[in-house]
């Protein structure tokens, strides 16, 4: 019986090893290796980042066309360096990993500083914002308690477990709201560092 107890927890997880085994190979098989290159590097990742995939095709007995992929990814950073891109790049909020050789470095920081600042002044105006609308909602709520508190105030009145209910969602805004002022410094300190960049 312990067998068969065994044997209906084991299956279904070799099962699940071999199927991610066999998906992994048809992946490695398929790919084609001068597009993963040039997708890399429009993604601004660097050659090493792909080191866990080429592992595991190796793993799976494929082979890899590293000369492909070299000139992709070489194709792929004459797309990513321009200046024009840097921009756009950081206007998106993603984070420069220094794949730009020497020679375009430069002008393409140049933009992608501006972007980035950009993003970040656009990020915070939206927290800002959403930091107002909270206070608002924090003060709503301690106006309807203090008015469910008053003895006199007969025209309407919280029942207790409302009480309870809006003092809870008060805390939740408060916890809410520290978690969004941390982030707005953050990105303000980002800000200043990317302000003295130059």
């Amino acid at each position: 019986m312990k067998t068969v107890f065994k044997n209906l927890i084991l299956t279904p997880f070799v099962l699940l090893i071999s199927s991610c085994s066999t998906q992994t190979k048809v992946q490695c098989e398929n790919t084609k290796w001068h597009q993963r290159g040039v997708q890399m590097a429009l993604d601004g990742q660097t050659k090493e980042s792909q080191n866990e995939f080429v592992n595991q095709c190796s793993s799976q007995g494929v082979a890899i066309d590293q000369a492909k992929f070299d000139q992709g990814y070489a194709y792929g950073l004459k797309l990513f360096c321009r200046p024009d891109h840097g921009y756009q790049y950081g206007l998106q909020g993603f984070e420069y990993r220094e794949i730009c050789d020497v020679k375009k470095r430069a002008a393409f920081l140049e933009k992608y500083l501006l972007g980035r600042k950009a993003f970040l002044n656009q990020e915070i105006h939206e927290k800002r914002r959403l930091l107002r609308t909270i206070d608002e909602d924090i003060d709503f709520k301690k106006k309807l308690l203090e008015d469910a508190s008053r003895k006199d105030f007969n025209e309407w009145t919280v029942p207790t477990e409302k009480e309870a209910g809006l003092t809870g969602e008060s805390n939740n805004l408060n916890m809410r709201k520290t978690l969004i002022e941390g982030e707005v410094k953050l990105m303000g300190s980002q800000l200043s560092k990317l302000g003295q960049s130059k």
